[in-house]
């Protein structure tokens, strides 16, 4: 056996020749940036649960509400737009309450997707969605705060949100449910 190296001959470059400049793809560069703040952003929104599980109890065996608000404020300052919102709904963090600029922090960060899954034939991309932005977009549908109140916007939102297995939003989807005489069994 041997292990020399073939020389390229005429030939080979005949065809590299033959292929016009439209044919090459190039690739689409990705700003090393723009990676960096989708990363730092994940990780605030990451945050922004732990903090929410404090608060609202989810995942843990009691509340502690200090600690919640500590965290979603951190998360926050550390880029959560789902934080944010919150602390302009609850007037934390050093923000005016303000519904309208909450809402609209909702409706930026329900339309984002958080990550990126291979579907089950490996070739589709599944987004998942922020289910805590989806799910605070349904409730203030829900109550009219910062829009228009729409029932059967909230309760969409807040099925979406509940099938990315996000436990308020089904209790908030059950109390919708049970409560509204507006839903009579036609969503």
């Amino acid at each position: 056996p041997s292990s020399a190296i073939t020389p390229v001959g005429p030939s080979s470059v005949s065809f590299a020749a033959s292929i016009s400049s439209s044919e090459i793809p190039t690739a689409t560069p990705v700003s090393q940036n723009q990676l960096l703040e989708d990363m730092l952003e994940q990780q605030a929104n990451a945050q922004f649960q732990e903090g929410w599980n404090h608060l609202m109890g989810d995942h843990h065996r009691s509340i502690n509400r200090k600690l919640g608000q500590s965290l979603i404020v951190k998360a926050m300052h550390d880029g959560s737009l789902v934080a944010r919102g919150f602390c302009h709904f609850r007037g934390w963090g050093e923000l005016d309450k303000d519904l309208h600029a909450s809402f609209n922090c909702f409706c930026i960060a329900s339309e984002k997707p958080l990550t990126k899954t291979k579907g089950p034939d490996d070739t589709n991309a599944v987004f998942s969605v922020n289910a805590n932005a989806v799910a605070l977009k349904g409730y203030f549908y829900r109550n009219g705060y910062g829009t228009t109140a729409d029932f059967r916007e909230a309760v969409r939102l807040l099925s979406i949100a509940a099938d990315d297995g996000h436990s308020w939003a089904m209790a908030m989807l059950a109390y919708c449910f049970q409560e509204e005489e507006e839903f009579q069994n036609d969503p």
